[in-house]
């Protein structure tokens, strides 16, 4: 399928295939980057280089991925695009398992400076948070557990030793 976008008054038509990579660019700043893996990575060659060789940041947010689509993403894309992720929203166990099967996997996110993190097991929580010390860009983070919280005070040394921080948003429960 061809998409077609109207470029004047007088009803002329350009098809997207012939934009020029900037203005494809720019299109894709204002989409999410799953959508834009899902729609562009298989279209053509010329596109999927615009996708992995660009160096526009990354802003991954897997509130909407099912299991088995994330394995594919993850693989074909942000792994080989993991300096280029800017902020990262993830909300399913699930990803956590392939994203930080060993905590130290999220350093190689050089360049996040943005992580949310929603639904996460302590025993995740303190690992993670003992490798974001590494990433000397990051400054906002925020952290949803739905999960008791073995140690807080682990929890809240391990924050504030991040070197960038500025904004910071816990919600914890406790272990009665």
């Amino acid at each position: 399928a061809k998409i077609t976008i109207s470029t004047s008054m007088d009803g002329r038509y350009q098809l997207f295939e012939n934009l020029s990579n900037e203005i494809v660019y720019e299109i894709f700043e204002y989409l999410d980057a799953y959508h834009v893996y899902q729609a562009f990575y298989n279209l053509n060659k010329r596109f999927r280089n615009i996708l992995m060789l660009s160096s526009l940041p990354i802003k991954l947010n897997t509130s909407n991925i099912s299991k088995s689509s994330f394995h594919n993403y993850y693989e074909q894309f942000i792994v080989p695009n993991e300096n280029r992720v800017s902020s990262m929203y993830l909300s399913h166990p699930f990803i956590a398992d392939l994203i930080l099967p060993a905590s130290e996997n999220i350093v190689r996110f050089s360049q996040l400076k943005t992580l949310v993190i929603e639904n996460i097991d302590s025993e995740y929580l303190e690992n993670i948070l003992e490798h974001l010390a590494a990433l000397s860009k990051l400054s906002l983070l925020i952290i949803n557990s739905v999960y008791n919280i073995h140690s807080k005070n682990i929890v809240y040394e391990r924050i504030f030793r991040l070197p960038a921080l500025k904004r910071c948003v816990l919600s914890l429960n406790d272990i009665e």
